[in-house]
């Protein structure tokens, strides 16, 4: 199977063998560089260089505005409308400065200025521009990176840009959150009419969810009919971190979600399986703190973190970025562990002997 086959597989409800692999978070720039004098190499990524499953991660956008190298956001003359791409990309996903990204939501009025103007981010990272009409290639999936309302809140509220207003004013609140998520569909609507995506990756902040309380409940029914209409174009596959209340994770399933991942803190994969049942998608579980651990106890802990998520769709990856205090050889141990044929051979009896039992 090629890494779309793989990926599709999992996300859909399915299993593979081995467990599909791929860190979410990625690994920190010191951490590359300590692994370069380690034994990888310079021209190489470390998913490329394990073989892990690739993916093509389109972030839509970041920072409390949609960037664009244009001053028309400001420009009285263009409020109401989006503002269309300069030009197109002659490659699909190549990572450049700056975005061809619209400018973010038309300033119609007084107030859709004002927040333009208190929020308005010129200095955003890297990221992938649209894939225009180039065909993606078809051995990896492209995963959409969603910014996740409540990162976006904890971005938007620093001093520099809206502080404690957005938070205080509630016709402020309803006002910017309604502004986000037509940003969203209309940025996402532009991926999905090119047939470039095949799922959403949704970067919410969970310690800000928290924070919101009450107000973050009534935010998930706009999720869930943003991600209907998302469906309505063929986008089926929806993974969002996995929130620490129950009726948190309850909710994201009934807006839509298929899978839940590890933002910050490893998950209690057999607690979730539980749960969440066989054909959810479960994904991390185990620390970057455990790759430090000596290879008797990193393998016993691989074992006991897979063991029971491995029951339905799991991916194999970190709560957080890879630091560069971890080894590359406990790095490569960790994956051997992960994908070792005897180890899937005893999980592929253990789930044999349950459906004998039942």
């Amino acid at each position: 199977m090629t890494s779309r086959e793989r990926w599709l597989t999992v996300v859909g409800g399915g299993r593979v063998e081995p467990p599909l692999r791929w860190e979410i978070h990625g690994y920190e720039p010191g951490c590359l560089a300590a692994w370069a004098g380690q034994g990888l190499p310079l021209d190489q990524r470390p998913e490329v260089f394990f073989g892990l499953d690739l993916l093509d991660l389109a972030n839509v956008y970041w920072g409390p505005l949609p960037t664009f190298q244009t001053v028309g956001l400001f420009d009285p003359e263009c409020a109401g409308r989006w503002h269309e791409p300069v030009q197109w990309p002659s490659r699909p996903l190549r990572r450049e400065f700056g975005s061809l990204l619209p400018a973010g939501p038309p300033a119609r009025d007084s107030l859709s200025l004002y927040l333009a103007q208190r929020c308005y981010n010129a200095h955003s990272p890297a990221r992938y521009p649209l894939p225009g009409s180039t065909p993606v290639p078809t051995e990896r999936p492209v995963a959409l990176g969603w910014p996740g309302l409540s990162a976006w809140l904890a971005e938007a509220c620093q001093p520099e840009f809206l502080g404690g207003e957005l938070l205080a004013d509630e016709g402020l609140w309803q006002e910017t959150t309604r502004r986000f998520f037509l940003f969203l569909e209309v940025t996402t609507r532009r991926y999905l009419e090119g047939g470039a995506a095949d799922l959403v990756l949704i970067a919410e902040n969970v310690a800000v969810q928290t924070q919101l309380g009450s107000r973050w409940a009534r935010v998930i029914p706009q999720y869930a009919e943003l991600i209907g209409r998302t469906r309505e174009q063929g986008l089926q596959h929806f993974l969002v971190p996995a929130p620490v209340a129950v009726e948190d994770r309850r909710r994201w399933r009934e807006a839509g979600a298929t899978g839940f991942y590890a933002d910050g803190e490893p998950l209690d994969l057999a607690v979730l399986r539980d749960e969440l049942g066989p054909h959810v998608l479960l994904a991390g579980g185990l620390s970057v703190q455990d790759l430090l651990l000596d290879y008797g106890d990193l393998e016993r802990r691989v074992q006991a973190v897979i063991a029971p998520a491995a029951e339905g769709p799991l991916l194999v990856t970190l709560e957080r970025p890879v630091s560069a205090d971890v080894p590359l050889d406990h790095y490569r141990a960790y994956l051997n562990f992960v994908e070792r044929p005897e180890w899937v051979e005893h999980l592929r009896r253990k789930r044999r002997a349950r459906s004998d039992e039942q």
